[in-house]
């Protein structure tokens, strides 16, 4: 068994010259624009890291941006981009999709953090995990604390 449903009916027409000629301009411009879009994502998965800027020159819809120093809680380009930089190999190129927009991403190098740098990110990650464990032992003290005045409360009442 099928089943129709009609939401709207509109009463037939005719539409002028230039309203049809806008209608199907529009039509195959979104049509041209699709296929643009894919005969470049196609180009650009064959694209090797030293042909990137002479790549993305040949377009002028494209934008070449040199990111350095890039860390792993960036906020320069999207999440999905970040993670994806930091799960790939140097010398690589990667075509990474966020949101509307792809991404043609090298990484050139990669950059080790110093011994400096290493040890003053361990003392303030061992900052914050003391206060962290502050804070818990404090509401733990502070929640056993209240239960016995409650209950204190309730047995004198009684």
């Amino acid at each position: 068994m099928i089943v129709y449903s009609v939401d709207e009916i509109k009463e037939p027409s005719v539409l002028s010259f230039v309203e049809s000629q806008q209608s199907i301009n529009e039509s195959l411009n979104n049509q041209k624009a699709i296929e643009l879009r894919e005969s470049i994502l196609l180009e650009a998965e064959s694209v090797i890291a030293n042909n990137l800027e002479s790549f993305a020159t040949k377009y002028n819809n494209l934008a070449v941006d040199n990111f350095i120093n890039v860390r792993s809680n960036a906020s320069i380009l999207p999440r999905s981009v970040v993670n994806k930089l930091f799960e790939s190999e140097v010398g690589t190129v990667n075509l990474i999709p966020a949101s509307e927009d792809y991404f043609l991403i090298s990484i050139e190098a990669i950059n080790l953090p110093s011994d400096e740098v290493i040890l003053s990110l361990v003392d303030e990650y061992k900052e914050v995990s003391k206060n962290q464990l502050d804070n818990k032992l404090f509401d733990m003290i502070n929640k056993e604390l209240y239960s016995d005045i409650r209950n204190d409360l309730r047995i004198g009442v009684n």
